[in-house]
C-alpha cells in the first residue's frame, strides 16, 4: 500500500481581529482546543483601512515519520503532502484567493481554548502575540516566527480541500533528525500571502478546515506520504521482442523468503539468466547480455528489466547468486505482439477472489486479489471440464484502486495516477493483480467499498464491479 497518513499532534488558530466591540483586538486569545481552523483576513471593519487577520498553526510528529523512513517502510521517493479539508459553514466563503503554508521557525504550545467568535482570553496556550504564556514567550514577529520558502495553493471556488507538496519541508526536517543540518519540526503555519493579507483592500472571510480535534475521523489534518510500492512483474505477461512495438521490455521480480521472511540474498543482487530448456542447458542472448544482474528494490526484492528476442514458446529463467548459486527456476510463456484494432478496453468480469465480509483493525497486511477475465469468455462443455478461465491481463495499462466509506461516500484513497508516485498502483504477479491494504488506518465500525479503474494511453476507465467490506477492532 502507497499511502502512510500521519496525523497532526497539535494546532491552533491565532489572530489578531477586533472583538465584537471593534475596540480591542483579541491578539490575546487562544483557540488550541477548538475542533475548527479557520484563516481570514479582514479589511475596514473597524476603520476605513483597518486589517484584521486569522492563521493556522499545525504541528506533525515528524520524528515518528522518520523512524518509518529509517526503518525502511518510507522509501526514499517518497512524496509528502499536507492535507487539510474544508470545513462547511453558513457564513460568508471567500473565493479567488491563495494559501502559503511556511515552516516555523519556534516552538509553541496548543492550549485549551475554544472561542473563535467572542476571542475570550485564555491564558494557557500560543496565541497571535506569544508562542505561549509566561515571561519571555512573545513571538519575535505577532502572528508568528516563519522561514524558508513558502508552498503555495489557488483557492478559485474557496470550499476546496487543501492538498500541498511539501517534500522540501519533511526532507529538511529529516536532515535534522539525521544530523541536525536542517530546520527543526516546530510545525507550518496556513495563512493568505502578504499580498492578499495586507496588501488588498477587499475581505477573504473566512475560510474553515477541519481540526485534530474534529469528529470526523477522516477529516482531521493529515500529512500523507506517497509512493509507489508496486511490484508488477510481466511474468504472466511476457512479450519477445518485436520491431513493431517500442516496449520490447519485461520487468521479472525475484523475492528472497528464506523460511518465509524477506532477506537479502548473501554477497549481494542475483543474476538472472535466460534458457530455452528448463534443466539450463540451452542458453538464450538478452539484449543487454546473457546475463543480467538484478537491481535491489528493498529487503529481499530484486528486479531485472530484460528484452529477449526469441521465437520460443516457453522460456526459463534461473537466478543466481553471485558465488553462482541457483536460488529459483522460473517458467515463461513468451507471447507473440498482435497489434490492437481499437483502444478501447475489453469488456471485463472482475471478482477479488479472496474477499472477507470482514477485517481486523490489527491487519496491516491485509492482501486483495484481483481476478479479470473477458466478459464475452464462453467455452465449450469440455472446455469447462478441463480448464478455467484465465486472469485477463491488460496490456499495457494499469490497474489502480479506491476507497471509500459506504455511509458518506468519503472517499478514503483515490485513484492516484500520478507519475510522480502513483500510490494506489496495483501490483501484478503470475497469479494476477493483486493490492494490500492497512486496515488499523481505517475507522472500525464502519462498512468500505472497493474499487477500481484501468488506464489506457492516458484515459482512466473506471471498471463497474465494486465490493464491499467492514472492518471492526
Amino acid at each position: 500500500m502507497g499511502i502512510r497518513r500521519f496525523s497532526a499532534s497539535i494546532d491552533a488558530s491565532v489572530t489578531n481581529a477586533y472583538k465584537s466591540n471593534l475596540l480591542y483586538r483579541a491578539t490575546g486569545s487562544n483557540m488550541g482546543g477548538s475542533d475548527i481552523l479557520e484563516v481570514f483576513s479582514l479589511y475596514g471593519q473597524a476603520s476605513s483601512a483597518s486589517r484584521e487577520e486569522m492563521r493556522t498553526l499545525i504541528k506533525f510528529p515528524v520524528d515518528s515519520i522518520y523512524s518509518e523512513y529509517v526503518s525502511g517502510n518510507l522509501p526514499s521517493n517518497a512524496v509528502y503532502y499536507l492535507r487539510m479539508w474544508n470545513a462547511p459553514h453558513g457564513e460568508t466563503v471567500p473565493n479567488g484567493f491563495t494559501l502559503e503554508a511556511k515552516r516555523i521557525s519556534g516552538s509553541w504550545d496548543e492550549g485549551h481554548g475554544l472561542d473563535m467568535e467572542q476571542f475570550l482570553y485564555d491564558d494557557d496556550g500560543v496565541t497571535w502575540a506569544s508562542s505561549s504564556v509566561g515571561v519571555g514567550r512573545a513571538w519575535i514577529s505577532q502572528g508568528g516566527d516563519f522561514t524558508g520558502t513558502a508552498v503555495t495553493q489557488d483557492f478559485d471556488g474557496g470550499t476546496e480541500d487543501l492538498e500541498m507538496n511539501i517534500t522540501s519541508f519533511v526532507s529538511d526536517w529529516f536532515n535534522y533528525e539525521a544530523s541536525g543540518t536542517g530546520t527543526q519540526n516546530r510545525g507550518v503555519v496556513i495563512k493568505l500571502t502578504d499580498l492578499l493579507a495586507t496588501g488588498s483592500t477587499r475581505s477573504y472571510y473566512t475560510k474553515r478546515f477541519f481540526g485534530r480535534n474534529s469528529e470526523w475521523y477522516f477529516r482531521r489534518p493529515v500529512i500523507e506520504a506517497r509512493f509507489n510500492d508496486a511490484h508488477v512483474d510481466d511474468r504472466s505477461d511476457f512479450y519477445a521482442a518485436n520491431s513493431a512495438s517500442s516496449d520490447n521490455s519485461n520487468k521479472l521480480y525475484y523475492f528472497n523468503r528464506p523460511r518465509g521472511v524477506l532477506s537479502d540474498v548473501p554477497g549481494g543482487a542475483p543474476v538472472i539468466r535466460f534458457f530455452g530448456t528448463e534443466d539450463g542447458q540451452i542458453p538464450i542472448t538478452a539484449s543487454e547480455g546473457i546475463e543480467i544482474t538484478s537491481s535491489k528494490e528493498s529487503t529481499g526484492v530484486y528486479y531485472v528489466t530484460a528484452t529477449v528476442d526469441t521465437q520460443l514458446e516457453t522460456i526459463y529463467d534461473r537466478w543466481y547468486t553471485q558465488a553462482n548459486v541457483c536460488v529459483a527456476v522460473g517458467e515463461i510463456e513468451v507471447l507473440d505482439y498482435v497489434p490492437d484494432e481499437s483502444s478501447d478496453i475489453v469488456d471485463t468480469v472482475i471478482n477479488i477472489t479472496n474477499l472477507r465480509s470482514t477485517y481486523s483493525k490489527k491487519e496491516t497486511q491485509a492482501r486483495f486479489n484481483l481476478f479479470i477475465r473477458e466478459k464475452n469468455w464462453n467455452p465449450s462443455i469440455y472446455t469447462v471440464t478441463q480448464e478455467c478461465a484465465e486472469d485477463y491481463s491488460i496490456r499495457p495499462s494499469k490497474i489502480y484502486y479506491r476507497l471509500r466509506r459506504v455511509i458518506d461516500d468519503i472517499v478514503i484513497y483515490d485513484f492516484n495516477t500520478d507519475t510522480e508516485d502513483e500510490a494506489t498502483l496495483m501490483s501484478r504477479d503470475i497469479n494476477g493483480n493483486y493490492l494490500y491494504l492497512d486496515m488499523s488506518a481505517l475507522e472500525p465500525g464502519y462498512m468500505y467499498e472497493i474499487d477500481f479503474s484501468v488506464k489506457i494511453g492516458g484515459r482512466l476507465q473506471v471498471l463497474d464491479e465494486s465490493f464491499k467490506f467492514r472492518v471492526e477492532e
